[in-house]
């Protein structure tokens, strides 16, 4: 997974004004990057890569919504040219709007990005059910993360993430999902909050063992 320069994640308006492939300002120090992050990842012999694209635009008429599709096609055909899948990490859209722009993708002749699935993002950036969106998107998955969260109960702010069956996501369902669509890719642990990382990762190990 790679960064993109200027990204501010103090609060939801900061990170919808500075993330992903959005600010002018940064295309060109992201340009970069993107080629960077190519030549180490097929160095690397990796298959998938993955960011955040920015909050991107519902609405298929918005300006910044074809900005976008044309900016991250750029991306995805320099990826394709080293064997590389770009992955979009759920959670700052909807699942809708996330098929929406994956679609407009394909039309745009960059057919190699595929969906990270966070399932705490979704809660954390109130984006929808995660189990919904999961059935939706699942044709598109080919990567997880496992990661828990509660959702907020003050608008505009950030949800809290939390150990892995200590929140809202329904993870015996989830796995249903992943199990009835044949799903083979990784389950990825991730635990970015919490005085104890170690210990819930070892947690979030037994709780899912246990569920599969």
């Amino acid at each position: 997974m790679f960064g993109t320069a200027g990204e501010d994640y103090t609060s939801l308006e900061t990170i919808r004004k500075t993330g992903g492939f959005i600010p002018d300002q940064h295309w060109e120090a992201n340009w970069k990057t993107v080629q960077e992050v190519a030549k180490v990842s097929r160095a690397m012999g990796l298959k998938l890569v993955s960011s955040h694209a920015g909050f991107l635009p519902g609405d298929a008429s918005d300006p910044s919504f074809t900005k976008l599709v044309d900016r991250i096609a750029t991306v995805a055909k320099h990826f394709a040219e080293s064997g590389l899948t770009l992955l979009f990490e759920t959670g700052q859209e909807t699942a809708d709007t996330l098929e929406k722009f994956l679609v407009a993708l394909e039309k745009k002749g960059a057919p190699n990005t595929a969906v990270n699935f966070d399932p705490a993002n979704m809660i954390l950036y109130d984006k929808g059910d995660p189990i919904v969106s999961l059935r939706k998107l699942m044709p598109r998955v080919k990567q997880v993360h496992i990661k828990d969260a509660v959702r907020t109960k003050t608008p505009g702010t950030w949800g809290t993430e939390v150990a892995i069956g200590d929140g809202e996501v329904d993870w015996k369902a989830f796995m249903q999902v992943l199990a009835e669509a044949n799903y083979k890719g990784h389950l990825v642990i991730e635990r970015e909050a919490g005085q104890d990382r170690v210990g819930d990762v070892r947690k979030a190990i037994d709780r899912l063992s246990k569920l599969m």
